[in-house]
């Protein structure tokens, strides 16, 4: 028996759909937070803090960034009530967002904080660092999916003064701590020439208490990796040149349609449809394996494939597989076959 993936469906109910256009350009990409958008198979945008059912796995997988590399974790030393400060508008946040989950409840000068998911319950006193297991930065980080940075504002500019870093986009956090705004934007290609990290600086600098804004952004890589900092850019900096060389049956190995990812079968039975797919599948690398997602797992009802060509030929084919389950040996050609289907 083949086991099928189970697919998270928050992960796409909640993804900031859609990508109207073919190309984008840098923008300052800016809203007020907390307002909901509604996209064909979902909304987000109705918390400021997201937890999804990838919540236990990637706070594992920070666990282990930091614990291999401390660097991604920094505090300079007059950041430090901005950092309660911050463990504390979160956790207010999750209570809020996820009352069945977490909570946070004053009793005289302390607080307790109870995070359901992770199983925890921790009585605290504001500023007093004794009362906590780590830095409060650092312990709020191990229970939010998002990477965080504190960004101080004094000699009319922003400092990046504090931060917990582990999901990085072609940066380092361990590098840039104690930098300006624009100084940790200065390597990104064009940004300054466009104008548009100035804009941004002036905005975080209007910025006033309660006005929570929230903006958009996203990043390609190979396979599912979180952790693109350029420390570790020898391990997948490689793999953007090679994967544009590499045969289509190679390429079809490697890389894979994330499940997070619209896809236009999931569309159309959403409204009613019958969904079939009959032919070749070329959207995963591991073919009608648990390890990826397969046809089913993107909206088909009913589907017959295989991985490439029929094998070992075209004629009297053994590779065909139907909803998860081997064909066995077919007698005759593979396209009547699949015309049949």
């Amino acid at each position: 028996m083949t086991i099928q993936p189970t697919i998270a469906t928050d992960l796409v109910e909640g993804f900031p759909f859609p990508f109207p256009t073919d190309q984008y350009r840098y923008s300052t990409n800016v809203e007020p937070a907390r307002g909901t958008v509604r996209t064909p198979v979902g909304q987000w945008g109705d918390a400021i803090v997201d937890v999804d059912s990838e919540y236990v796995h990637e706070l594992a997988e920070r666990e282990r960034i930091l614990e291999r590399d401390p660097s991604r974790a920094a505090a300079l030393g007059h950041m430090g009530p901005a950092c309660w400060d911050t463990m504390l508008t979160l956790m207010r946040e999750l209570a809020t967002s996820r009352p069945d989950d977490m909570s946070l409840v004053r009793d005289g000068e302390q607080h307790v904080w109870t995070n359901r998911l992770l199983g925890i319950e921790q009585r605290f006193t504001y500023a007093d660092a004794s009362t906590l297991p780590t830095d409060p930065l650092r312990y709020i980080a191990s229970q939010v999916q998002e990477d965080l940075v504190l960004l101080d504002q004094r000699d009319d500019d922003l400092w990046g003064d504090a931060g917990v870093v582990t999901f990085a986009a072609d940066w380092s956090f361990g590098f840039d701590v104690g930098m300006t705004f624009l100084e940790i934007h200065g390597p990104v290609p064009r940004l300054r020439e466009t104008g548009v990290i100035t804009r941004a600086r002036d905005f975080l600098m209007r910025l006033q208490p309660g006005q929570p804004y929230r903006r958009t952004n996203w990043t390609l890589t190979i396979g599912r990796r979180l952790d693109v900092s350029t420390e570790l850019y020898h391990e997948w900096g490689p793999d953007r040149p090679r994967i544009l060389t590499v045969s289509d049956e190679d390429f079809g190995r490697e890389v894979h349609l994330r499940t997070s990812e619209l896809a236009l079968p999931r569309l159309l039975r959403a409204q009613g449809y019958a969904t079939c797919h009959v032919g070749k599948w070329h959207l995963n690398s591991h073919f009608n394996r648990p390890t990826q997602p397969q046809p089913g797992d993107h909206g088909y009802d009913w589907w017959l494939a295989t991985q490439n060509n029929a094998a070992p030929s075209h004629e009297n084919p053994t590779n065909f597989v139907r909803n998860g389950v081997p064909v066995g040996p077919v007698q005759g050609y593979s396209a009547p076959f699949i015309v049949d289907e």
